[in-house]
């Protein structure tokens, strides 16, 4: 359920440059580039690179 409704927060466009956070409390600036439902990666941009991580790696509140 928070995979889905993730995703439907990022089809709306309400997620893009930001800072995230981790389940560890460690944050990054970085800018929403894609979600893999299947894989359930999104991918992140910070500095031109493109950063692929688990979606389960973002704390809650990143992904509620």
């Amino acid at each position: 359920m928070l995979a889905m409704t993730f995703f439907f927060g990022l089809s709306l466009g309400l997620l893009s440059a930001r800072t995230w956070t981790d389940v560890d409390g460690r944050t990054i600036d970085a800018e929403f580039d894609s979600y893999d439902p299947d894989a359930g990666k999104v991918t992140i941009l910070r500095d031109g690179k493109a950063f692929r991580v688990a979606l389960e790696t973002f704390c809650e509140a990143d992904i509620a």
